[in-house]
């Protein structure tokens, strides 16, 4: 059965603007869309532009997980949906790094990874 719940929230200082984040669960499988965007990633127009591969597995997770780009991490920033940054972490000269958030509460947040070139948003999903 496929369930959808959605919530309307306001991510200006993350670039985001007023957005709908709906989350749909299926099967097992999870998915969030932005305004239309395809599921997992939170994009914007110049982000679209962006030619950086990252990907952030497992997600959803416990609160730990790999960040992997296609290029050197330079920094990964993790925010609550409402803005506020819980986390900010210098690259360790690598294209992957492991995220430990066990001890913030479980919710839904965004992930920013800064490269030298691009900038990758995604959703992450905390159990």
């Amino acid at each position: 059965m496929t369930s959808f719940d959605s919530k309307t929230v306001s991510g200006t200082n993350l670039g985001l603007g007023n957005c709908v984040i709906t989350k749909i669960t299926d099967a097992g499988s999870l998915g969030y869309f932005k305004n239309g965007s395809s599921p997992g990633h939170v994009t914007n127009e110049s982000q679209e532009q962006s030619t950086i591969d990252c990907d952030l597995y497992p997600n959803p997770n416990d609160g730990q997980f790999v960040v992997e780009a296609n290029e050197v991490i330079d920094a990964i920033e993790v925010f609550e949906i409402s803005g506020q940054r819980v986390l900010k972490v210098k690259g360790n000269n690598s294209d992957s790094q492991v995220i430990d958030l066990r001890s913030i509460p479980k919710g839904l947040y965004f992930v920013s990874v800064s490269t030298k070139h691009n900038q990758f948003k995604e959703l992450v999903l905390i159990e």
